[in-house]
């Protein structure tokens, strides 16, 4: 499959497991759950790191998802994505997209994180409630992935924590938490 590019609006805040398990059984007690297992690359010296970018392949149902996300001139969140039934570092779309991004092509698993994923979704995007299990530690989260939509939804984000009591909690990628 080709290389996919777009621009990333997500919204998300950590949880106590408490809140976590109350959404599970209320708004989530339908979901469907997902289980990813996400490896994390970078060169040995930490080069996309230190130029704030990520790159992941993430396994889930028998199909591969590659994931570079850097932030561009305007800010944004921009994601290169590749999708296929088996995908490693090394398949020359992903390599190619490195060397036209001018990015190193050496890279190493430098972290991994299996996440329990439910996923709902509506009419602006995808709720994720995850239980994602690090190397050191197990942290939860939600989600609100903006789906083709142009205005942002920030509001919706927030008024679904106020009416669920629940306090605004930021959380980091699951890259840098990975590495913690």
């Amino acid at each position: 499959m080709g290389m996919k590019q777009n621009i990333e609006i997500e919204y998300k805040s950590l949880l106590s497991p408490f809140d976590f398990n109350r959404l599970k059984a209320s708004f989530f007690k339908d979901a469907v759950l997902f289980v990813q297992e996400n490896r994390y690359y970078d060169t040995l010296n930490k080069d996309l790191y230190d130029r704030r970018i990520s790159l992941r392949i993430r396994r889930v149902n028998n199909k591969s998802l590659f994931t570079l996300k850097q932030i561009d001139a305007h800010n944004q969140v921009v994601e290169h994505e590749v999708e296929d039934d088996n995908l490693d570092v090394d398949d020359p779309r992903i390599v190619k997209l490195l060397a036209d991004l001018h990015l190193p092509t050496q890279l190493i698993c430098i972290s991994s994180s299996q996440t329990h994923r439910l996923l709902i979704s509506d009419k602006f995007g995808e709720w994720c409630l995850d239980r994602n299990e690090f190397k050191n530690h197990v942290d939860f989260e939600l989600e609100y992935e903006i789906t083709g939509v142009t205005n942002t939804r920030i509001d919706r984000f927030l008024a679904f924590l106020e009416t669920n009591s629940i306090t605004y909690h930021k959380a980091s990628p699951k890259y840098i938490r990975s590495l913690e």
